[in-house]
């Protein structure tokens, strides 16, 4: 027979347990979850937004190539006509297309990393054709959110900032109702809304922790650029074109890992608010896929 504490708890930090009886929402719980979700299906996440999203970002990153000038001539220039002279018909197209490309892309593949995501907490792993089929029920109501989300935020901003925070806090999660819950626009950022109540503190900070992340692994993308010379620099003094696609490529490798971090803490932060609120964890809502 062994002397056993029963005062001593069974895990040195709450979040490590797997069934904890709380209602607070564990930051460490939901942290850890993220960094499950990228290991099993972050590659997988990566792969699918860069066949998506890839070359619309290229293009979009594009736009110095095309410029007719330098930033540095402008400034040393007395020609009021200067700054539009240096950004040619080719560059605001290339943007243009760019930009209009990323956006439809997005439309698909933000609800396509959610599922995918989502499926890592419940042992599922569905070909990526598949879940691009079911999705695309989605593509209108998260393209109605998208417009009415940056609105309200824009609009929020106007009011001294805060407001606009807690609008982006409070509706973060609405894409992800729309789509592992089925709900309508609306409905889905009223319940979005009611479920980050009392949450928007820890959304905030995990943002911010992941956003450190993110730019930590884009400025590791950015290393052998820099080697070369600051993007910065190379706006005011001119660069080669390989330069600026190399500088392409590593801004879309850096966009493409953001937005797999983004939904995969925002996944988590879904996950844990529905558990501490609802009793709901992801084995019970296997069901959502079937």
């Amino acid at each position: 027979m062994t002397n056993v504490d029963p005062g001593v708890p069974e895990y040195e930090f709450e979040w490590q347990n797997p069934n904890p009886n709380t209602k607070n929402f564990d930051f460490g719980r939901t942290f850890s979850r993220a960094i499950d979700i990228l290991k099993a299906r972050g590659v997988k996440m990566c792969i699918l937004t860069a066949l998506l999203m890839g070359i619309p970002l290229i293009l979009v990153s594009l736009w110095p190539l095309f410029m007719s000038g330098t930033f540095e001539d402008l400034i040393g220039s007395d020609d009021p006509s200067a700054f539009k002279d240096i950004f040619s018909g080719g560059m605001i197209i290339i943007f243009a297309v760019g930009g209009i490309l990323t956006f439809i892309a997005s439309l698909w593949v933000q609800p396509a990393l959610i599922q995918i995501s989502y499926s890592a907490l419940i042992n599922e792993d569905l070909p990526s054709m598949t879940i691009l089929k079911r999705v695309t029920r989605f593509v209108l109501p998260v393209f109605g959110f998208y417009i009415l989300y940056f609105l309200a935020v824009m609009f929020g901003m106007i009011l001294l900032i805060i407001p606009g925070l807690l609008v982006a806090l409070g509706w973060m999660l609405a894409g992800h109702i729309i789509v592992l819950e089925g709900q309508g626009v609306m409905d889905s950022i009223s319940r979005a809304w009611a479920l980050t109540k009392g949450s928007k503190r820890w959304l905030l900070l995990l943002g911010f922790v992941f956003g450190v992340i993110g730019a930590i692994v884009g400025a590791v993308v950015s290393i052998p650029l820099y080697l070369f010379a600051d993007p910065n620099v190379a706006l005011f003094e001119g660069a080669s074109a390989p330069y600026w696609i190399m500088n392409a490529l590593a801004s879309t490798i850096g966009q493409v890992v953001g937005t797999v971090i983004g939904v995969a803490w925002t996944t988590s932060a879904y996950v844990e608010i529905r558990k501490i609120r609802e009793g709901v964890d992801p084995e019970s809502q296997a069901d959502i896929f079937s």
